[in-house]
């Protein structure tokens, strides 16, 4: 999902614009720079749900934001050079580029997942 919100959506939307952009997926071409932040973002992640109340408030806003730093990063570091002039369409593709993924990861797959409760049973375990 990160991949479609940091690389595809930046990558799709500046091609629609029509700006030349080179299409560069990191953690393939460098698995180094990414696979240790990776890690550390779990285990961060993991240790906080144990050791911090409503921690998932502050690591989700944390996300959010990198991943609209990311989208921004892509675009410019990857043909989007003169992006001021195109403030706001860039606002535009960054706003969707972390929507869209992040509410389909956050919503729409929990919801595929759960099973619904047995239809004699009353929620939640109260009777």
């Amino acid at each position: 999902v990160c991949g479609i919100s940091d690389v595809m959506l930046p990558y799709l939307s500046a091609k629609l614009l029509g700006v030349k952009m080179h299409f560069h997926i990191c953690i393939i071409e460098h698995p180094g720079m990414v696979l240790p932040f990776l890690a550390v973002g779990i285990g961060v992640g993991l240790l906080a749900a144990v050791a911090i109340e409503r921690s998932t408030v502050y690591s989700h806003s944390a996300h959010v934001f990198v991943s609209s730093i990311a989208s921004l990063f892509y675009l410019v570091a990857f043909g989007m050079s003169n992006w001021v002039e195109s403030i706001g369409y860039v606002f535009v593709v960054v706003v969707l580029a972390v929507m869209l993924p992040c509410c389909m990861s956050d919503i729409v797959f929990p919801l595929l997942l759960v099973h619904p409760p047995e239809a004699d049973a009353a929620p939640h375990g109260h009777q």
